[in-house]
């Protein structure tokens, strides 16, 4: 995730009330960077922008958010995608979570603070991450530094 203090989401979602809440609901707990995306073309033609999150509803007007999700994981694997079904369907969840997305809620199980719950593993997750990956760094520098410091040990006694 390229911005961890202050994450690009988008929010799909065609229901315009529905949208609204969600948006409005992030944005009151501190998401200020939060667009509403109201049909799938509308997501396609903002990628550009270049999210960290995607929250997305499963039955768009135009296409559905499994489609979403495959387009957008093509695009950036790193985005995180939160899927968003008014319906309960197994075979739904498995392929959500099979095509990488990071949760799958159902709107009917009190789906506003399950997204805030989603939103905030997002965030550990990321600073775990990023956490690792500097840890990783200065492992390496490290590693060249003590082979630099042994060559120029070994240059020096041969001389």
């Amino acid at each position: 995730m390229k911005r961890i203090n202050n994450p690009k989401v988008f929010v799909v979602e065609d229901d315009l009330i529905t949208n609204e809440i969600y948006s409005e609901q992030l944005r009151s707990n501190g998401y200020d960077d939060v667009y509403s995306i109201y049909s799938g073309k509308e997501c396609m033609s903002k990628m550009h922008l270049m999210p960290d999150i995607m929250v997305v509803d499963h039955q768009l007007g135009d296409t559905t958010g499994l489609e979403i999700l495959k387009n957008v994981k093509s695009i950036d694997p790193d985005i995180h995608v939160v899927f968003l079904t008014g319906q309960e369907s197994l075979e739904t969840a498995v392929n959500t979570l099979k095509y990488g997305a990071f949760d799958y809620i159902n709107k009917k199980e009190n789906t506003p603070n399950r997204l805030l719950g989603a939103m905030d593993q997002i965030m550990k997750v990321e600073r775990v991450m990023k956490k690792e990956k500097s840890q990783k760094f200065y492992k390496k520098a490290f590693a060249l530094a003590s082979g630099a410091v042994l060559m120029l040990y070994v240059i020096g006694l041969l001389f």
